[in-house]
């Protein structure tokens, strides 16, 4: 639901799958985790899921 808040709010959805995949970088985190993985240890969406919902969204609109 954030995440789709902030591709209403902004121009462009770019900036933030550069943070997304940032922020991975950083984190050394699994982009795209195993479901179990993400169900047990994740508050929030793989980067993947969220990157692509971005990218989705960039379509759509």
């Amino acid at each position: 639901q954030a995440d789709r808040y902030c591709f209403q709010s902004v121009a462009s959805v770019e900036p933030f799958i550069s943070a997304m995949n940032k922020l991975a970088e950083q984190n050394l985190a699994e982009k795209t985790p195993s479901r179990w993985v993400e169900w047990f240890f994740h508050s929030h969406p793989a980067i993947a899921k969220r990157v692509a919902a971005a990218e989705a969204w960039t379509k759509a609109h």
